[in-house]
C-alpha cells in the first residue's frame, strides 16, 4: 500500500470519530484482515472485492476517494505451460468477479 492511500485512511479514520490509529501491521490475506477486525484488534484498510460477503462482526465504511486496483502481468520470452494456467484462472476469475 502505497504512503498516500495510508495517510487518506488515517485523515478519514480520524475524521469518523477513529482516533487511536497508532499502530499498524500488514498482511497478505484480506481474510486475515477481516479475522483480526472481527476479534477486536483494530481496524482494517482492504479492496472491496465484488460479490464478497463480510462477517457481521464489522462494519464497512466505504471510501470513494481511492483509485481501483489495477492489476498487469508482465513477462520476458515464452509463458510456460504454468504461467498460462495461471493467467487463464486469473482471467475466469476476473471475469466472475465483474459479472
Amino acid at each position: 500500500m502505497n504512503t498516500h492511500h495510508l495517510e487518506l485512511f488515517y485523515y478519514v479514520a480520524r475524521h469518523g470519530g477513529i482516533s487511536e490509529a497508532v499502530a499498524g501491521i500488514e498482511v497478505d490475506s484480506l481474510d486475515l484482515i477481516e479475522t483480526y477486525v472481527s476479534n477486536g484488534f483494530g481496524i482494517g484498510l482492504s479492496v472491496a472485492v465484488p460479490k464478497a460477503k463480510t462477517s457481521s462482526h464489522i462494519r464497512v465504511l466505504k471510501l470513494d476517494d481511492f483509485a481501483p486496483v489495477v492489476v498487469g502481468v508482465l513477462w520476458r520470452g515464452r509463458l510456460t505451460a504454468l504461467t498460462e494456467a495461471f493467467l487463464g484462472e486469473f482471467r475466469k476469475r476476473a471475469q466472475q468477479l465483474l459479472t
